[in-house]
């Protein structure tokens, strides 16, 4: 039940044109094609950051959910779909590693270092 809240709750801040995929466990994939400017894809991660901030509410349970995005690019960082999923993968757990509730967009001078990514931690 969580998961098809999560799944919704994605949908619902992301465009009719974009994709939502589990990808197993507790990962999910979305695919936002045609973008015009990099700010639009931090835009959707803060949209989707704040709409995890609300707990989910499943058979008299209070759930509280966190977010962890990972971001890649295509060509930038990756040039099929094994590439990107890999490089938001690698950025996904750097934005676990800083904190959770955040996105990480994917830097190839990343070397551990979270000084190489954007971060944007939830404020609440």
């Amino acid at each position: 039940m969580l998961l098809k809240s999560v799944s919704k709750r994605l949908s619902d801040a992301i465009r009719k044109t974009d994709t939502v995929a589990r990808m197993g466990g507790d990962e999910f994939l979305i695919i936002i094609p045609a973008i015009s400017a990099i700010d639009y894809i931090e835009t959707v991660a803060k949209k989707i950051i704040k709409a995890f901030h609300e707990p989910f509410l499943l058979e008299g349970h209070v759930l509280t959910v966190t977010t962890s995005i990972g971001i890649s690019i295509y060509p930038d960082n990756g040039i099929d779909i094994d590439s990107l999923i890999k490089t938001a993968d690698i950025s996904m757990y750097e934005a676990k590693k800083a904190g959770r509730n955040n996105y990480q967009l994917y830097s190839t001078n990343m070397d551990g270092d979270t000084n190489y990514w954007r971060n944007e931690k939830s404020t609440g």
